[in-house]
């Protein structure tokens, strides 16, 4: 088994705005976390990936906010530390 084998994923919440007119010039910033609850004696975990792109100066006129959620199966052996990156990177 490698460190993690994602089971399953779906997604939790999709928000798009987009109020602006066509040409405008806009500066993207995002946000993100990204959480990790294991399952007691179960080798299972639960990551939670939040994250919006939007509008620097004026987040109402164009956002993008995603949470995707992953089960994962993990190897026991292994440290939380790598488990919790890779979890991150298979939902990325």
């Amino acid at each position: 088994m490698s460190v993690v084998n994602l089971q399953g994923y779906k997604v939790d919440k999709i928000d798009f705005v987009n109020a602006l007119d066509n040409g405008t010039k806009i500066e993207l910033g995002n946000k993100y976390s990204y959480q990790v609850q294991y399952a007691v004696g179960k080798n299972m975990a639960k990551g939670t990936f939040d994250i919006e792109v939007h509008n620097k100066e004026n987040p109402d006129q164009f956002k993008i906010h995603v949470i995707v959620v992953g089960i994962f199966a993990y190897n026991a052996n292994e440290k939380k530390e790598l488990i919790h990156t890779e979890t991150f990177k298979a939902l990325f």
